[in-house]
């Protein structure tokens, strides 16, 4: 570092000192150092993902590599999972810790939990109607939909599944939705 530092001086002169300090009292720099004091004080963000199915798939496991990537970072998650599927997580997940699952036995235990989250993620389209119950019983709950697919492909059009995968988009006025996939989000966004 000394010797950096005599290497800058020697090509720039007192300019550096100048801008150094200039850098040091910069209005602009300062609110922005008070923003990340903040948000590095504030308590960690919890979010719920709502996983009320047994699944095989890559979007099961990048929602629990994700959910425990999160955890890692500082933030309070736990993906909730159906007691009747416990066993089936746990062996498929050996390395992540027990603790990142919350384990239940009925939608109404689930929907009491969800109510201490910030944030609670519906991950299947059958999710969102449980979250519409968590959001209506606790209006402070952000609800999301982490979308794995475009579920309604899945179905025969007269399939009551279909119906309600399509209903997943708009069931919640105020959700946020997301996807790994620009054609994900875009096939969305132009039918819904």
């Amino acid at each position: 570092a000394r010797q950096s530092g005599a290497v800058l001086r020697q090509k720039y002169g007192a300019g550096l000192d100048k801008a150094t300090e200039a850098l040091r009292n910069s209005p602009a720099l300062e609110r922005a150092r008070s923003a990340f004091s903040r948000l590095l004080a504030a308590p960690p963000i919890s979010i719920l993902f709502l996983m009320h199915f047994r699944g095989f798939g890559g979007g099961v496991t990048s929602i629990v590599q994700e959910a425990n990537g999160l955890r890692e970072l500082g933030a309070a998650v736990q993906v909730a999972i159906r007691s009747e599927d416990e066993s089936f997580y746990r062996e498929r997940f050996p390395t992540i810790p027990a603790r990142r699952f919350f384990v239940y036995e009925s939608t109404s235990e689930l929907i009491a939990y969800a109510g201490a989250f910030e944030i609670v993620v519906a991950t299947l389209f059958t999710g969102v109607r449980i979250l519409k119950q968590v959001t209506e019983r606790y209006p402070n709950v952000s609800p999301c939909y982490y979308i794995q697919d475009y579920e309604p492909n899945f179905f025969p059009i007269g399939d009551p599944h279909y119906k309600e995968a399509l209903e997943s988009y708009s069931l919640i006025p105020r959700i946020r939705a997301f996807a790994k996939t620009r054609w994900l989000c875009e096939t969305v966004s132009e039918k819904h």
